[in-house]
């Protein structure tokens, strides 16, 4: 477990601070999968994906069956 990336200084709208899209010039083999970064949707990008899309503000928990690579997701269950 490990945050990586780079930030700008900025936050976003929940004020979690803004990281530069590492994931864009990622080349490796290795499959990188990581969170701490609230997505809309987990989407594959060069081999990484992001599979936190914001469960803890309301929007879904998602889950990645390995080896298939099959996204699971359910919505947020709001009080």
């Amino acid at each position: 477990h490990a945050l990586y990336g780079d930030t700008t200084g900025e936050t976003d709208e929940f004020g979690l601070p803004v990281r530069y899209p590492w994931a864009e010039d990622y080349r490796g083999k290795a499959a990188v999968v990581y969170g701490h970064t609230p997505v809309p949707t987990a989407t594959w990008l060069n081999n990484t994906i992001c599979l936190d899309t914001g469960v803890v503000f309301g929007g879904h928990l998602t889950a990645l069956r390995w080896p298939e690579r099959e996204l699971v997701d359910v919505p947020a269950h709001q009080q």
